[in-house]
């Protein structure tokens, strides 16, 4: 109990210090275990009017649990190829790479947008495509990425029950507390990846936003082919 309530402290607030130790089974089975507790609660940190009652009532927890797990995976993918992706060239090298990856994200985005009758096929391909680089991510490091990534989720934990809350009583408390726990994740993500990986904080960023958006065109993609119900999408968006 003493190791877990430590390394959830140095998530909240030394998330370095977290990353460093983040390389082991120990430190994967805490970040495991507060990513279950985030699905667990994820129908109950829904903004108000969200309809957080009708997923409870016509959503299996498995299904969401399951594609929460899914695009979680998935997401682990695109965030190594983004890394990757990204670390590599300099000057008009990088240029390319990065023009290259806004051009593939807009074009995903734009063919579901457009509502054409193969557009999530299309958007599957271009997701599978943007996680090729995932193999050129250093093997070595995985386990400390992905220990990591799941460990912050301790921040959203901390700040559930003013979200909690917030669907009760406290209805314009949900926006701003919404806004903290993405930045604060988004933020810690980026210093504990830079421990990690050794890359410029600035590209980190880039590659968390990528793979913000693909997290959001694949699961419109997968609503679109019918996987995902509306309730579903609803709540992985939210969460």
């Amino acid at each position: 109990m003493r190791d877990a309530l430590r390394y959830a402290f140095l998530c909240l607030f030394k998330p370095s210090a977290a990353a460093r130790e983040s390389g082991s089974v120990p430190e994967l089975a805490l970040g495991s275990f507060f990513y279950l507790v985030t699905i667990l609660l994820k129908p109950w940190s829904m903004p108000p009017g969200s309809g957080s009652a009708a997923v409870l009532a016509t959503t299996p927890w498995t299904e969401l649990a399951f594609w929460d797990t899914a695009l979680t995976a998935i997401g682990f993918l695109w965030l190594a190829s983004f890394l990757a992706y990204l670390k590599e060239g300099r000057g008009w090298s990088y240029s390319l790479r990065l023009m290259g990856a806004m051009a593939a994200s807009a074009a995903a985005a734009g063919l579901l947008a457009g509502g054409w009758r193969h557009a999530p096929i299309a958007a599957c391909l271009l997701g599978l495509l943007a996680a090729s680089f995932a193999v050129k991510f250093p093997r070595s490091q995985w386990l400390g990425l992905v220990s990591f990534m799941l460990g912050i989720n301790v921040i959203a934990l901390a700040l559930f029950p003013i979200e909690w809350a917030s669907g009760l009583w406290l209805e314009k408390a949900w926006m701003p507390t919404t806004i903290v726990v993405g930045m604060w994740m988004l933020v810690a993500a980026g210093l504990g990846l830079r421990e990690i990986t050794g890359i410029r904080l600035a590209r980190i960023l880039l590659a968390l936003i990528f793979l913000n958006i693909w997290q959001a065109v694949g699961i419109l993609a997968l609503h679109r082919l019918g996987l995902i119900s509306k309730t579903a999408m609803a709540a992985l968006f939210y969460g």
